[in-house]
């Protein structure tokens, strides 16, 4: 899991400097879903074509990005089983 932002204390996540250089940072990692402040999305889906980035405005938008793509994970595991 890979998700950046600064987090306030109502949950809302803002921006931070460098977006574009961590996602590209995340896909060398292998990570193909992160989760970042909707601002931060790339203008270009071209730019970031492996990755499927999820923009978010508060926390709880992440893990239920995070939870949903754990569980068709599983569910495509399962099935090839």
């Amino acid at each position: 899991m890979v998700a950046f932002g600064e987090v306030g204390l109502s949950g809302e996540v803002r921006p931070v400097a460098r977006g574009q250089e961590r996602l590209k940072e995340a896909e060398k990692l292998g990570s193909n879903a992160p989760s970042c402040p909707k601002p931060t999305l790339p203008r270009s889906r071209k730019e970031f074509a492996g990755l499927e980035i999820f923009g978010v405005e508060r926390l709880d938008e992440s893990w239920c990005g995070c939870a949903g793509i754990w569980r068709s994970k599983t569910a495509k595991r399962s099935s090839h089983e």
